[in-house]
């Protein structure tokens, strides 16, 4: 048996001995008023703005490149939470006019951190009456980065502070917690309160969504919007009593497949690989493989992801100690069925009630809720060690994402609200790159035209 059962107590010394380095502010939302400069007796300007997710302490440096070299820097002490802009002439530090050419500019954010995990919402903007699946865009190469998705599966308006009617649907929002928009994406979601549920985002930058209450899976453009969406697996991939509780896209073009998790409480099947390749919807028919056959019997399987290697990790949800582990690790699939034999780690059955889970592979950790106490448990990716614990104050976790820089986000249906958690980092910075290019242009000189003689026509020669 590969798997290591993890004695809790003491693996949590590791965090004595934890060297990575986590970021927390990012900028997102990066523009330009304009993509020429003209130079000439007076430059015109560009600005440059973004958006931070929290306040930069340490500054914003947003550097300005002509190929690989570094041309010019512009520098804010501080910057708030929100929206900045800077301005840029075209010249360099010394305030002469760089050569004709396109030039390309990244924004690095700074700051000085916290010390613990640290709640960095705003309350009265992330109120949500039933949050049930929350993804977040981590490609900064996307012009939708830092796009945060909640999908609220039943319509109605929370008591809280701050709120809002919610409907039925996905709601959009920006790093800094701005509502952005929300659509149904043309689909009747009403039929269930767990719909829509669980989404995730694939390399294609499509969002996947979990319709729980029918146990199907749609997937739409980044704005979700009704013309885009198709129906990707539905009763016709699926054998009797199977349900569809959530889904991880892993990988691109030919090699993409979905993973789905069986959450049936006596007939499960575990989780299964669909290889749907460059197709848009599964063929009617095709049942994908178990990928993973249960592994503690009649328990529900909530939530899948997997690491850029094809590793596999799965969360159980059992209300009783000692009967399922609520947090396990695969190898990836190759075609053959695994079982209990073949896990890398479990965490101990001590722990109950996870419900949803998410991976944060730059930082080497994945996190879990239990939707019972609403508690939120840190793991080593690489050896399961328990890292650390965040006491949310929330009752019903539903589900957990990280965004690029390593923020964790979580939404509870129970105090009716998503929030956002920066990492105990201590001093942190991110870099966002610019997608638009700059292009310097001086005006051509007008021509100067030149007269020698000027003819007299009242000057008859012939006189």
């Amino acid at each position: 048996m590969k798997r290591s059962i993890l004695l809790v107590a003491a693996l949590t010394l590791i965090l004595g001995f934890a060297t990575t380095s986590y970021a927390n502010v990012y900028a997102t939302n990066l523009e330009v008023s304009a993509t020429v400069i003209t130079t000439g007796a007076t430059n015109s300007t560009v600005d440059i703005s973004f958006l931070l997710n929290e306040d930069a302490d340490n500054g914003v440096d947003v550097n300005i490149y002509s190929g690989a070299s570094l041309v010019r820097t512009l520098t804010l002490a501080t910057a708030t939470k929100g929206t900045n802009t800077v301005s840029w002439d075209g010249t360099d530090a010394g305030g002469a006019s760089l050569p004709d050419g396109n030039y390309t500019f990244e924004v690095t954010a700074a700051d000085d951190g916290n010390a613990t995990w640290t709640k960095i919402s705003d309350d009265l903007k992330t109120v949500m009456y039933s949050p049930k699946g929350i993804s977040v865009n981590r490609d900064p190469e996307s012009p939708h980065f830092g796009t945060v998705y909640i999908s609220n599966g039943y319509a109605g308006t929370s008591l809280n502070a701050g709120a809002v009617y919610n409907g039925d649907g996905i709601y959009l929002y920006n790093s800094a917690q701005d509502s952005l928009t929300f659509s149904d994406g043309g689909i009747s979601w009403g039929h269930s309160s767990n719909s829509p549920n669980k989404t995730s985002i694939g390399d294609d930058g499509r969002v996947y969504v979990t319709d729980y209450g029918a146990d199907e899976l749609y997937v739409f453009d980044a704005e979700i919007s009704p013309e885009s969406a198709f129906r990707v697996l539905d009763g016709d991939n699926k054998v009797a009593d199977q349900y569809i509780s959530a889904n991880w896209v892993h990988g691109s073009g030919a090699d993409r497949v979905i993973y789905t998790a069986d959450a049936h409480y006596l007939t499960g099947q575990g989780i299964l690989e669909y290889s749907i390749g460059l197709e848009d919807t599964m063929i009617a028919g095709d049942y994908g493989s178990i990928a993973i056959s249960r592994p503690n019997n009649g328990f529900y399987q909530l939530d899948v992801e997997t690491d850029q290697a094809g590793n596999i990790y799965f969360c159980q949800k059992q209300a009783n100690p000692g009967l399922a582990y609520p947090l396990l690790k695969y190898p990836p699939y190759t075609g053959t069925t695994m079982t209990i034999d073949d896990t890398l780690w479990t965490v101990p059955m001590t722990y109950t009630g996870a419900q949803g889970i998410a991976l944060d592979e730059t930082n080497n950790r994945i996190a879990w809720g239990e939707y019972y106490s609403g508690t939120v448990y840190i793991h080593d990716m690489t050896t399961g060690a328990l890292l650390e614990t965040i006491a949310t104050g929330q009752s019903l976790t539903q589900d957990l994402a990280f965004d690029a820089a390593g923020n964790l986000y979580t939404c509870d249906n129970g105090s009716e609200y998503w929030h956002v958690w920066s990492a105990p980092d201590g001093a942190n910075e991110f870099t966002t790159p610019g997608l638009a290019t700059i292009t310097i242009e001086t005006p051509a000189e007008p021509s100067t035209i030149f007269i020698t003689e000027i003819a007299d026509p009242n000057n008859d020669a012939s006189a």
